[in-house]
């Protein structure tokens, strides 16, 4: 029932043969675990709704405002330590199915990320949607912010270190060199790297 909910639905279903390893290191492996400390996610925060055969690893922080809404898709993973931030005005994370985010990513979000099917994010991944108004005639605290969704397509790949910033849209199958800046839209199919990120080649 989550499907609905994604924006980003380009691709075809796909057999994922990483499920079919027999490897307790690998993050596609679920152990009984991993089940039981989804389900304490879930059990505690109403606001997260997990997909079928989809995990949440320990160690995990949702800060979520009342009205904030976390949809993710079945069979994804979410690895360890990873900060999530959801905060006024309407914030909403929706996932795709068969995503992974790697450890210790942060996301700051007061509007609407969505990340498509296939789609993995290395480490220490930097993902928010807003930034400060700085004019000099008050404090930068006290200031509204700056509020501009992000759009990460399907079957895309971002490396570990990646920085992403208010209103980028990242098409579909996408890869992003590791430590990249991304302040603006990537195409389809586009490989970038750099600070700031800058296109490089186009798969092939």
């Amino acid at each position: 029932m989550y499907i609905l909910q994604i924006k980003v639905l380009n691709l075809p279903p796909m057999h994922v043969t990483r499920f079919e390893l027999k490897d307790k290191a690998s993050s596609y492996n679920r152990s009984w675990r991993d089940k039981l400390i989804t389900l304490f996610y879930t059990l505690r925060n109403n606001k997260i709704k997990v997909g079928s055969n989809s995990i949440i690893k320990s160690g995990n922080e949702f800060n979520l405002t009342d009205n904030a809404k976390i949809v993710i898709g079945q069979s994804c993973t979410l690895k360890e330590n990873s900060y999530f931030i959801l905060t006024m005005p309407n914030p909403s994370i929706t996932i795709g199915d068969f995503s992974g985010v790697g450890r210790n990513c942060y996301f700051s979000i007061k509007g609407k990320l969505t990340i498509g099917k296939y789609t993995r994010i290395g480490p220490d991944v930097f993902i928010i949607d807003q930034d400060h108004s700085f004019s000099k005639g008050d404090l930068i605290m006290n200031q509204k912010a700056k509020i501009a969704d992000i759009t990460i397509g399907a079957d895309v790949w971002i490396g570990r270190g990646v920085t992403i910033l208010k209103g980028v849209k990242i098409g579909d199958g996408a890869i992003i060199g590791a430590n990249c800046l991304v302040n603006k839209d990537i195409n389809p199919y586009e490989i970038w790297g750099g600070v700031p990120a800058r296109f490089l080649k186009h798969r092939e």
